[in-house]
């Protein structure tokens, strides 16, 4: 029978790596792959019908400030040869990979003829329901439940039409 211990030992790193290594590199990979093929993702948006607010909320400082601090960590173990802070950059890479694609998608804020886009492209098969909070917001409830709310300004009554058209069920409180 083997050790415990030994096992323990072994296990213990491993499971380390892969939470804050090997995830966060996957996570980083998976962004990666979806800015590459953003064109053809936006290709499935089809056509626009109700435009939403396009302002950008992550501003790019934001997005340097995470660079910038990654780098230093790369920076700091270099000097001071501690692999540890390596470590720190896989932690901070997801992050900006997943800043950058809800940047790049919210230049396409909208409500389309294949789904919603607000930060990422949500398909009509992943909304469950929806409900009007008042006239410039409606919050959407996904089929994971997830909820969000989009700010649809003078544009709420041709949203629900659209909504109600497209066979979602309103959310009855």
């Amino acid at each position: 029978m083997p050790d415990l211990r030994l096992i323990g030992f072994y296990l213990i790193p491993f499971c380390f790596l892969v939470k804050f290594v090997g995830i966060p590199l996957a996570h980083s990979i998976v962004n990666i792959v979806k800015l590459a093929g953003l064109k053809k993702q936006v290709a499935k948006f089809g056509k626009e019908i109700i435009p939403i607010e396009r302002e950008a909320n992550i501003k790019i400082s934001f997005i340097l400030i995470y660079a910038i601090f990654a780098i230093l960590l790369i920076v700091i173990g270099i000097i001071v040869k501690n692999d540890l802070l390596y470590f720190g950059f896989c932690v901070f890479l997801p992050r900006i990979s997943e800043l950058i694609l809800t940047r790049k998608f919210t230049k396409f804020n909208g409500i389309y003829e294949n789904g919603i886009v607000f930060g990422s492209f949500l398909e009509w098969k992943d909304v469950f329901s929806w409900k009007k909070i008042d006239d410039n917001k409606i919050s959407i409830l996904m089929q994971n439940g997830l909820r969000f709310d989009l700010e649809t300004k003078e544009n709420t009554n041709p949203a629900i039409e659209y909504f109600t058209q497209k066979g979602i069920p309103e959310e009855i409180v």
